[in-house]
C-alpha cells in the first residue's frame, strides 16, 4: 500500500497536481500490531524474519511522507470487503462506500 501511495503522489506531481503538502499522508489502520511494527525500530525474535524491503514503510514514516494512525474497525469501511460483519456494521460501511453517509472517524484529518 505504501508503494501505491508514493506512486500516486509521484503521478500527481508529474501531472502538476501536487498539493504542496508539508504534512504526511495519513493511512488509517485497524491493526494495532501493524502500527507498532511500522513505528518501532526494535527487532524482536518474532519479527526478524520480516524482509528488509518491508522496512520501506518505516523509512516513509521517518521521512514524514506517511503517518499511520489507528482507526477502529467500527469506523473502517474497508472492513466491508475484508471481514464478515454483522448487519449494523455492514449497512454502515455499505452506506459510506456508496457515498450515502459521511465517513465516520476521519473528519479530524480533513479540518
Amino acid at each position: 500500500m505504501a508503494r501505491e501511495i508514493v506512486a500516486i503522489k509521484q503521478q500527481m506531481h508529474d501531472f502538476r497536481l501536487d498539493q504542496k503538502r508539508t504534512s504526511p499522508i495519513v493511512v488509517l489502520e485497524d491493526n494495532q500490531a501493524a502500527i507498532f511494527l511500522s513505528k518501532s525500530r526494535k527487532v524482536h525474535g518474532r519479527t526478524k524474519h520480516i524482509a528488509v524491503r518491508y522496512h520501506y514503510v518505516r523509512e516513509l514514516i521517518r521521512d514524514k511522507e506517511l503517518e499511520v494512525s489507528y482507526q477502529p474497525s467500527e469506523f473502517n469501511p474497508a472492513d466491508l470487503f475484508t471481514k464478515q460483519l454483522g448487519i449494523v456494521l455492514f449497512v454502515r460501511h455499505r452506506e459510506t462506500v456508496m457515498g450515502h453517509a459521511p465517513i465516520q472517524g476521519v473528519q479530524q484529518y480533513y479540518d
